[in-house]
């Protein structure tokens, strides 16, 4: 709280000399008092470092129990396909989400609402990695690629794509993060 830097700066950037390093403007929301926009939850690095630990380690135990699971057919080849040919291309939609998220970081007006972005950030590009992992314990390393094959070609994964794609060249930060809220 109160370390949006205000003045001083030394140069525009030079793709973009409309706006300062830092500038309210870069998006057309506007809060009055960027300060107050708190987390309730308290996560601030100390607790979110933490909260996300013990999701890691619950996560991890899932993946491992996938790798055991599979070779002696304890996954049902129904879910095991279902995961791989649904769930496993979404990682593609976190990664974009993730990026969304960062842009968020770099253009928000004020610390608090930038480092939400941030957090979620880090959010998003785990849940993609753990959707890759889940690939991975299931379908073995081939596994990967036909995910991306399948985020590229499948019909019915093309809104979804098409929906990341657009927020990803979005120029205003918070109608993109908002959005994305949205998937």
């Amino acid at each position: 709280v109160g370390v949006q830097a205000t003045d001083n700066f030394h140069y525009r950037a030079p793709w973009d000399t409309e706006h300062d390093i830092f500038d309210p403007a870069y998006s057309v929301l506007r809060l009055s008092s960027p300060d107050l926009f708190l987390d309730p939850r308290q996560l601030y690095y100390a607790t979110y470092v933490s909260s996300r630990a013990q999701r890691a380690e619950r996560s991890g135990q899932v993946v491992e129990h996938l790798e055991i699971a599979e070779p002696h057919g304890g996954l049902p080849p129904k879910w095991a396909s279902l995961l791989l040919e649904m769930s496993c291309p979404l990682r593609h939609a976190e990664a974009g989400a993730s990026l969304v998220a960062l842009d968020g970081t770099r253009y928000a007006w004020g610390a608090p609402i930038a480092s939400a972005c941030g957090f979620t950030a880090m959010d998003r590009l785990y849940n993609a990695q753990l959707l890759t992992e889940v690939a991975i314990a299931v379908g073995g390393a081939e596994a990967v690629p036909a995910a991306k094959a399948r985020w590229m070609e499948a019909n019915e994964l093309q809104a979804i794509r098409k929906f990341v794609e657009t927020l990803l060249v979005e120029s205003d930060w918070a109608v993109a993060a908002l959005a994305q809220d949205q998937l």
